[in-house]
Protein backbone atom coordinates (compact mmCIF):
# COMPACT_ATOMS: atom_id res chain seq x y z
CA UNK A 1 0.00 0.00 0.00
CA UNK A 2 0.92 3.49 -0.83
CA UNK A 3 2.59 5.41 2.60
CA UNK A 4 0.34 8.51 3.03
CA UNK A 5 2.15 12.16 1.83
CA UNK A 6 3.03 14.50 4.45
CA UNK A 7 0.21 16.75 4.71
CA UNK A 8 2.12 19.31 7.76
CA UNK A 9 2.51 21.56 4.76
CA UNK A 10 -1.36 22.05 3.78
CA UNK A 11 -3.76 24.30 5.08
CA UNK A 12 -6.16 22.99 8.20
CA UNK A 13 -9.23 23.34 6.07
CA UNK A 14 -7.44 21.20 3.40
CA UNK A 15 -6.32 18.42 5.63
CA UNK A 16 -10.06 18.19 7.19
CA UNK A 17 -11.11 17.86 3.71
CA UNK A 18 -9.20 14.94 3.13
CA UNK A 19 -9.39 13.24 6.41
CA UNK A 20 -13.04 13.04 5.76
CA UNK A 21 -12.46 11.48 2.07
CA UNK A 22 -10.50 9.03 3.87
CA UNK A 23 -13.52 8.17 6.40
CA UNK A 24 -15.95 8.00 4.14
CA UNK A 25 -13.90 5.66 1.53
CA UNK A 26 -13.08 3.11 4.58
CA UNK A 27 -16.64 2.93 5.30
CA UNK A 28 -17.62 2.13 1.74
CA UNK A 29 -14.70 -0.63 1.87
CA UNK A 30 -16.37 -1.79 4.91
CA UNK A 31 -19.59 -1.87 3.53
CA UNK A 32 -18.60 -3.88 0.70
CA UNK A 33 -16.71 -6.31 2.36
CA UNK A 34 -19.52 -7.27 5.19
CA UNK A 35 -22.03 -7.11 1.47
CA UNK A 36 -19.24 -10.01 0.10
CA UNK A 37 -19.37 -12.16 3.17
CA UNK A 38 -23.53 -12.26 3.62
CA UNK A 39 -24.14 -12.73 -0.37
CA UNK A 40 -24.39 -16.48 -1.22
CA UNK A 41 -21.41 -17.84 -3.21
CA UNK A 42 -22.25 -18.48 -6.83
CA UNK A 43 -22.68 -22.51 -7.47
CA UNK A 44 -22.99 -25.10 -10.23
CA UNK A 45 -26.23 -25.57 -11.35
CA UNK A 46 -26.13 -28.96 -12.35
CA UNK A 47 -23.57 -31.93 -12.88
CA UNK A 48 -20.76 -32.14 -15.23
CA UNK A 49 -23.12 -32.07 -18.56
CA UNK A 50 -22.21 -33.04 -22.43
CA UNK A 51 -25.01 -30.11 -23.09
CA UNK A 52 -23.59 -27.26 -25.01
CA UNK A 53 -24.53 -23.86 -24.82
CA UNK A 54 -23.22 -22.41 -28.52
CA UNK A 55 -23.44 -18.55 -28.74
CA UNK A 56 -23.26 -17.07 -32.10
CA UNK A 57 -23.13 -13.04 -33.69
CA UNK A 58 -24.78 -12.09 -36.32
CA UNK A 59 -21.73 -12.28 -38.50
CA UNK A 60 -20.59 -15.84 -37.39
CA UNK A 61 -18.81 -15.29 -34.86
CA UNK A 62 -19.01 -18.49 -32.41
CA UNK A 63 -18.00 -20.52 -29.30
CA UNK A 64 -19.41 -22.85 -27.27
CA UNK A 65 -19.16 -23.67 -23.20
CA UNK A 66 -20.96 -26.70 -20.96
CA UNK A 67 -23.98 -25.56 -19.84
CA UNK A 68 -22.97 -26.58 -16.53
CA UNK A 69 -19.94 -24.10 -16.30
CA UNK A 70 -22.49 -20.98 -16.21
CA UNK A 71 -23.19 -20.92 -12.36
CA UNK A 72 -26.34 -19.95 -10.68
CA UNK A 73 -26.96 -16.80 -9.24
CA UNK A 74 -29.84 -17.17 -6.88
CA UNK A 75 -30.24 -13.37 -7.20
CA UNK A 76 -31.82 -11.12 -10.03
CA UNK A 77 -30.22 -8.23 -11.59
CA UNK A 78 -27.71 -8.84 -14.45
CA UNK A 79 -26.68 -11.88 -15.89
CA UNK A 80 -23.56 -13.04 -17.14
CA UNK A 81 -21.88 -11.44 -20.59
CA UNK A 82 -21.35 -14.84 -22.41
CA UNK A 83 -19.77 -13.82 -26.23
CA UNK A 84 -17.04 -11.46 -26.76
CA UNK A 85 -17.71 -10.54 -30.15
CA UNK A 86 -16.13 -7.34 -32.05
CA UNK A 87 -17.55 -4.18 -31.71
CA UNK A 88 -20.89 -3.74 -33.84
CA UNK A 89 -21.62 -7.58 -33.95
CA UNK A 90 -23.91 -8.40 -31.97
CA UNK A 91 -25.15 -11.38 -30.71
CA UNK A 92 -27.85 -13.11 -32.35
CA UNK A 93 -28.21 -16.81 -31.97
CA UNK A 94 -28.30 -18.73 -28.88
CA UNK A 95 -28.46 -22.31 -29.10
CA UNK A 96 -28.34 -25.74 -26.31
CA UNK A 97 -27.30 -28.37 -28.29
CA UNK A 98 -25.43 -31.86 -27.49
CA UNK A 99 -21.82 -32.31 -28.23
CA UNK A 100 -22.35 -35.38 -30.32
CA UNK A 101 -25.09 -33.30 -32.32
CA UNK A 102 -24.88 -30.92 -35.33
CA UNK A 103 -26.27 -27.50 -36.23
CA UNK A 104 -27.87 -26.28 -39.01
CA UNK A 105 -27.06 -22.80 -40.31
CA UNK A 106 -29.95 -21.43 -42.84
CA UNK A 107 -28.69 -18.40 -44.83
CA UNK A 108 -30.72 -15.45 -46.08
CA UNK A 109 -31.04 -16.80 -49.24
CA UNK A 110 -32.24 -20.28 -48.49
CA UNK A 111 -29.10 -22.51 -48.33
CA UNK A 112 -28.17 -24.56 -45.71
CA UNK A 113 -24.99 -25.29 -44.53
CA UNK A 114 -24.10 -28.35 -41.24
CA UNK A 115 -21.96 -27.97 -38.64
CA UNK A 116 -20.77 -30.29 -35.76
CA UNK A 117 -21.00 -29.17 -31.84
CA UNK A 118 -17.38 -30.25 -31.97
CA UNK A 119 -15.99 -28.16 -34.16
CA UNK A 120 -17.62 -24.86 -32.81
CA UNK A 121 -14.37 -23.51 -30.77
CA UNK A 122 -14.95 -24.30 -26.97
CA UNK A 123 -14.46 -21.13 -24.60
CA UNK A 124 -14.85 -20.10 -21.30
CA UNK A 125 -18.00 -18.48 -20.63
CA UNK A 126 -17.42 -14.64 -22.19
CA UNK A 127 -14.50 -16.20 -24.13
CA UNK A 128 -13.96 -15.03 -27.46
CA UNK A 129 -15.47 -16.95 -30.09
CA UNK A 130 -14.00 -17.55 -33.53
CA UNK A 131 -16.04 -17.18 -37.35
CA UNK A 132 -17.74 -20.90 -38.05
CA UNK A 133 -18.98 -19.46 -41.88
CA UNK A 134 -15.29 -18.38 -42.92
CA UNK A 135 -14.78 -22.48 -43.91
CA UNK A 136 -17.92 -22.64 -46.19
CA UNK A 137 -18.32 -21.00 -49.22
CA UNK A 138 -20.46 -18.06 -48.03
CA UNK A 139 -21.39 -15.80 -50.63
CA UNK A 140 -20.49 -11.29 -50.17
CA UNK A 141 -24.52 -10.76 -48.62
CA UNK A 142 -25.25 -13.84 -47.67
CA UNK A 143 -25.77 -14.02 -43.87
CA UNK A 144 -27.16 -16.21 -41.35
CA UNK A 145 -30.70 -16.26 -40.57
CA UNK A 146 -31.54 -19.33 -38.19
CA UNK A 147 -29.82 -21.82 -36.19
CA UNK A 148 -31.11 -25.45 -35.15
CA UNK A 149 -30.10 -28.17 -33.43
CA UNK A 150 -29.75 -30.91 -36.14
CA UNK A 151 -31.77 -33.53 -34.20
CA UNK A 152 -34.92 -33.59 -31.64
CA UNK A 153 -36.52 -36.71 -29.80
CA UNK A 154 -39.77 -35.93 -31.46
CA UNK A 155 -38.31 -34.40 -34.67
CA UNK A 156 -39.12 -36.21 -37.78
CA UNK A 157 -39.56 -32.87 -39.63
CA UNK A 158 -38.32 -29.53 -39.76
CA UNK A 159 -40.95 -27.03 -40.31
CA UNK A 160 -39.52 -23.47 -42.08
CA UNK A 161 -41.35 -20.50 -42.65
CA UNK A 162 -40.27 -17.64 -44.50
CA UNK A 163 -40.45 -13.93 -44.47
CA UNK A 164 -44.15 -13.95 -46.65
CA UNK A 165 -45.48 -16.90 -44.40
CA UNK A 166 -44.14 -19.67 -47.18
CA UNK A 167 -44.37 -22.87 -45.31
CA UNK A 168 -41.87 -26.24 -46.11
CA UNK A 169 -41.67 -29.34 -43.99
CA UNK A 170 -38.28 -30.89 -44.72
CA UNK A 171 -37.90 -35.10 -43.65
CA UNK A 172 -35.16 -35.01 -41.00
CA UNK A 173 -32.93 -37.31 -43.37
CA UNK A 174 -31.90 -34.95 -45.76
CA UNK A 175 -30.63 -32.88 -42.74
CA UNK A 176 -28.32 -35.10 -41.52
CA UNK A 177 -25.11 -35.96 -41.28
CA UNK A 178 -24.86 -36.56 -45.13
CA UNK A 179 -26.03 -32.97 -45.96
CA UNK A 180 -23.86 -31.38 -48.26
CA UNK A 181 -23.32 -27.68 -47.08
CA UNK A 182 -24.97 -24.91 -49.49
CA UNK A 183 -27.39 -27.07 -50.82
CA UNK A 184 -30.36 -24.72 -51.36
CA UNK A 185 -33.56 -25.45 -49.94
CA UNK A 186 -36.11 -23.41 -51.72
CA UNK A 187 -36.19 -20.46 -54.07
CA UNK A 188 -36.21 -17.49 -51.67
CA UNK A 189 -37.90 -15.20 -54.56
CA UNK A 190 -41.36 -17.12 -53.75
CA UNK A 191 -41.63 -16.34 -50.26
CA UNK A 192 -38.32 -14.71 -48.82
CA UNK A 193 -35.61 -15.59 -46.43
CA UNK A 194 -36.73 -17.84 -43.59
CA UNK A 195 -37.69 -16.35 -40.56
CA UNK A 196 -38.64 -19.12 -38.06
CA UNK A 197 -38.23 -22.80 -37.99
CA UNK A 198 -39.41 -25.53 -35.17
CA UNK A 199 -38.93 -29.78 -35.39
CA UNK A 200 -42.38 -31.34 -35.70
CA UNK A 201 -43.54 -35.30 -35.01
CA UNK A 202 -45.33 -35.00 -38.52
CA UNK A 203 -48.59 -34.61 -36.69
CA UNK A 204 -47.98 -31.62 -35.06
CA UNK A 205 -50.32 -28.40 -34.96
CA UNK A 206 -48.68 -25.80 -36.49
CA UNK A 207 -48.95 -22.16 -34.82
CA UNK A 208 -47.43 -18.60 -36.70
CA UNK A 209 -47.67 -15.55 -35.34
CA UNK A 210 -46.24 -11.84 -36.89
CA UNK A 211 -44.54 -9.62 -34.94
CA UNK A 212 -48.02 -7.39 -34.90
CA UNK A 213 -49.83 -10.13 -33.42
CA UNK A 214 -51.39 -11.63 -35.69
CA UNK A 215 -51.62 -15.62 -36.03
CA UNK A 216 -52.89 -18.92 -37.61
CA UNK A 217 -53.06 -22.71 -36.37
CA UNK A 218 -53.29 -25.54 -38.44
CA UNK A 219 -52.47 -28.83 -39.12
CA UNK A 220 -49.24 -29.60 -40.13
CA UNK A 221 -50.38 -32.77 -42.26
CA UNK A 222 -52.04 -30.02 -44.77
CA UNK A 223 -48.53 -28.80 -46.26
CA UNK A 224 -47.93 -30.50 -49.13
CA UNK A 225 -44.20 -32.19 -50.12
CA UNK A 226 -43.50 -28.44 -52.01
CA UNK A 227 -44.95 -26.42 -49.39
CA UNK A 228 -47.35 -23.78 -49.91
CA UNK A 229 -48.45 -20.36 -48.69
CA UNK A 230 -49.12 -20.86 -44.83
CA UNK A 231 -50.67 -17.13 -43.35
CA UNK A 232 -50.79 -14.29 -45.93
CA UNK A 233 -48.59 -11.49 -44.30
Amino acid sequence: MRERPDLSNLPDEVVAYIEALEQELAHLQSEEASSSRSEAPLEPSEPPTTVQVVSISAAGVAKRTARHLYLRQRRGGMGVFDLDAPDGDAPAFLVLAELAAGLILFSNQGRVFRVPVRDVPERDVRGRGESIIARFPFRADERIALVMEDTHPRGAYLILVSQRGQVRRIAKQYLGSGLQSGTSLYDIREGGAPAAACWSSGSDELFIVTRQGQAIRFAERLVPVRGCLGMRV
